[in-house]
């Protein structure tokens, strides 16, 4: 059975050794020999829970321990297993697994030296060291997702955006703990990253090692699908994928397919992406008329679509009245096929081979390479301290890539901008032809007169608009 990869994919910009102003220790104990969670951590981590998701911690350690009972290989795979039954309880509910760091210390690290009961007992532990975090981007900044819900039972074919990015599902594709009853259906997320703007308030690592070397990003843009069955998480059964047709925000040479690995946070090639020369050609579907049925999501309702007319709202269970479509010649994403969802850009044939999150991107060393050490002044001349992350943007990549905002690289001939977060959620901008005009042209230190934009720039459309990206 795959693996769900649960990712929010929001990292709060890499927050990595960015310190916040102030540490937090938490501990859930442990009966005997056991890693199974009692009702009392259960309750420590549904709190813990609903920080990390609202972003008000950082730099989640969880270290298991134990008692000084039984031999040290074996206190350690004890040790082991109750700091992943930690972490997968919190990613559980719905927590980035990429946010944690796991260790596991077995018995070297006691609390307690006596072997008295009540000292083994606050041995066996598992320690949840985080951060409060001093600044939280706001939610206006987020891509929010599509919701809708399918018949697993059915092949299915949803076009996602206006764009035209649809996803197939074959029957049978989804399985969850329990399996899935007849009649239930399965619950879809989906949200893309189309621009800069987007890219730079997500916070998704930008960057991809191979053979030891460090890429970044040319991204054409990222898109993220979660699943459940009622309160179920979903996967994808063995044997079955699912094809996205994946309207591009930006058509790059040499476009490669990545997929992001939750639990190494490392991006990984998928495949190579298909090239579509003739736009205007259209793309088979091959929709069966005995089993496929297609709806388009229209302001978060499924509503059944033929010749891109509507013929039927899909109201409450009408997923599950068997809704027929024709069978059609081509895709309605081929332009000129269907007026008003016409794309050219069109990748087809990306297979998902699980649920998270996936980048079909260039990777690209950085050309002309500098590196900055970096400070920062307001239009008064004031100094700016309280810096939390820099995010650099790419105009001529179209790729947002965040560093610590002390030091960052970049193209000394790249159409740059800049993003300064402050610990206090300031949001301070230099816009490309202010950037351009500092000369950043070699290895040195540098001063940037930064523009306070945070009344005026609320989300990631205002960014867009600021820096003059077309979506």
């Amino acid at each position: 059975m795959k693996k769900l990869i649960l990712t929010f994919c929001m990292m709060g910009f890499l927050f990595t050794n960015l310190k916040s102003q102030s540490t937090v220790s938490q501990t859930v104990y442990f009966d005997y020999d056991q890693y199974k969670l009692t009702s009392e951590a259960q309750l420590i981590l549904n709190q813990l829970a609903e920080k990390i998701k609202a972003a008000e911690v950082v730099n989640i350690k969880i270290i298991g321990h134990t008692d000084l009972d039984g031999g040290e290989a074996y206190n350690q795979s004890l040790s082991q297993n109750r700091a992943n039954t930690v972490l997968q309880y919190l990613t559980g509910k719905g927590c980035m697994q990429q946010l944690f760091e796991v260790s596991y210390l077995g018995e070297a690290q006691p609390v307690k030296l006596a072997q008295d009961e009540l000292s083994k007992q606050l041995n066996r532990r598992v320690e949840i060291i985080y951060e409060m975090n001093g600044f939280v981007i706001p939610k206006t900044f987020k891509v929010d997702y599509t919701n809708f819900k399918i018949n697993p039972a059915r092949d299915t074919i949803v076009k996602v955006d206006k764009k035209g990015t649809t996803i197939h599902i074959p029957k049978n594709a989804f399985t969850c703990k329990g399996g899935i009853q007849s009649g239930e259906q399965v619950s879809l997320q989906y949200r893309e990253y189309c621009n800069s703007a987007d890219m730079a308030f997500s916070g998704i690592k930008m960057t991809y090692r191979e053979k030891g070397e460090s890429y970044n990003f040319n991204s054409s843009g990222m898109f993220e699908i979660k699943g459940s069955v009622g309160k179920k998480e979903a996967q994808i059964a063995d044997g079955k994928t699912l094809k996205v047709d994946y309207a591009l925000a930006k058509q790059n040479p040499d476009i490669s397919f990545f997929q992001l690995n939750s639990k190494t946070n490392e991006w990984k090639k998928v495949q190579e992406i298909e090239k579509n020369n003739n736009a205007a050609a259209p793309q088979p579907v091959n929709v069966e008329a005995d089993t496929s049925f297609v709806f388009e999501v229209i302001n978060g309702r499924a509503v059944l679509m033929e010749n891109g007319v509507q013929i039927d709202n899909l109201k409450g269970g009408g997923i599950n009245q068997g809704f027929v479509v024709p069978k059609m010649s081509g895709t309605l994403l081929a332009e000129n096929v269907n007026a008003g969802h016409t794309y050219p850009d069109i990748v087809k044939g990306l297979n998902v081979g699980e649920f998270g999150v996936y980048n079909c991107d260039q990777i690209y060393r950085i050309p002309n390479l500098v590196s900055i050490k970096a400070s920062y002044f307001d239009a008064n001349g004031k100094e700016i301290k309280n810096t939390k992350v820099l995010s650099l943007i790419d105009m001529d990549y179209n790729g947002a890539f965040s560093f610590s905002p002390e030091q960052f690289n970049c193209n000394a001939l790249g159409k740059n901008a800049l993003a300064l977060f402050t610990k206090s959620g300031e949001l301070y901008l230099l816009n490309p032809d202010e950037y351009a005009k500092i000369g950043v042209n070699k290895n040195g230190t540098y001063k940037f007169t930064m523009v306070n934009m945070t009344n005026e720039i609320k989300n990631s459309k205002d960014l867009a608009t600021y820096l003059g990206i077309k979506s």
